[in-house]
């Protein structure tokens, strides 16, 4: 919805990336990995850097 309603559509502001780097975050607290891979992929390709602190257990992971 992001996109379609504003003229930028979310590239190089960062909001559609924190937007994917948010549902990562949720996925990955509920144990959801493959869904928290896939958000956190778009959250990268959307122009951020994505930081999983709960992907893995013991050390956290930057995708």
């Amino acid at each position: 919805m992001h996109q379609r309603s504003h003229p930028t559509r979310g590239i190089g502001e960062g909001t559609l990336s924190n937007y994917y780097t948010w549902l990562a975050d949720a996925h990955s607290k509920l144990k959801q990995t493959k869904e928290a891979i896939d958000a956190a992929a778009a959250a990268s390709l959307a122009g951020g850097q994505v930081t999983l602190n709960d992907a893995t257990p013991s050390t956290g992971s930057t995708l």
